[in-house]
């Protein structure tokens, strides 16, 4: 298999989720242009139901056309085999229910947005209401000692000042202003990448951040998020889902895909 244990470590959690796992078992015959989906599918169809207790992924390595003299790293295989998974999905509309069509972003889509306030009319820009999709949550381990601590950095606001001031469209001049992001509406499985590597600027090299880093086996991002501007339509707003139960917000830790060893 070579230097592809980052791929066996992805697809093991990817099987283990359970909507996820049911509906590629359940997906019908595919064409030859969903070569990944249909090798995915077989693979895990021997995991889940066969007799040995491991298999071999050969057959999906090489559908994805993966080198396995090259080692990658975990959380980028699973952005893009997510981002693949998507397109191939995509392209079978028609062909397969609609709810399959749209499973990864079912799963795994939020959505967020960058916004600036301006501090002398309190309003937001007019950007502030565009929706961007994130899978993933991206924390800094160096100087967070906690998923907790590194969440607030990340959702933390900037303050644009002196020769950093913003440009305000309602006030028509330059003035200070707040920037942040701010997290609208959750995904049902939520992936928290850990930047584990950081820039030495004394060696000019990266290395892997050693800090020690905690998490808690549950997370209620209920307090973190906002809910949507008026002005957007797709979606829906935190606030409303909070009335159809508070669990929403809630998340029970599912699994770890942690490398060890140099790098």
């Amino acid at each position: 298999l070579g230097a592809t244990c980052y791929v066996s470590s992805v697809l093991q959690c990817l099987e283990m989720n359970t909507p996820f796992r049911t509906a590629v078992l359940g997906l019908p015959k595919l064409p030859p242009a969903a070569d990944v989906l249909s090798k995915l599918q077989e693979l895990f169809a021997r995991l889940h139901f066969g007799l040995h207790k491991s298999e071999d992924p050969s057959d999906l390595i090489a559908a994805l056309q993966l080198d396995r003299g090259v080692q990658q790293d975990g959380h980028e295989f699973l952005k893009l085999l997510l981002s693949l998974l998507a397109s191939k999905l995509g392209g079978c509309k028609g062909a397969i229910d609609a709810g399959a069509v749209s499973l990864v972003q079912d799963l795994f889509r939020g959505q967020a947005s960058y916004a600036t306030t301006c501090q002398a009319c309190g309003r937001d820009s007019e950007s502030s209401s565009h929706l961007s999709d994130f899978y993933e949550i991206e924390l800094n381990v160096r100087g967070a000692a906690s998923l907790g601590s590194s969440l607030k950095q990340y959702l933390a606001e900037d303050l644009l000042e002196g020769d950093n001031q913003y440009q305000c469209d309602f006030c028509q001049r330059a003035v200070d202003a707040k920037r942040a992001t701010r997290l609208h509406t959750l995904p049902q499985y939520l992936h928290f990448q850990l930047k584990r590597f950081v820039f030495d600027m004394e060696t000019l090299e990266r290395k892997k951040a050693a800090d020690p880093f905690s998490f808690p086996a549950e997370v209620d991002l209920g307090p973190h998020c906002t809910p949507l501007p008026a002005s957007c339509e797709r979606g829906e707003s935190p606030a409303t889902q909070r009335e159809a139960g508070s669990d929403y917000f809630k998340y029970q830790l599912a699994a770890i895909l942690m490398h060890k060893g140099a790098s």
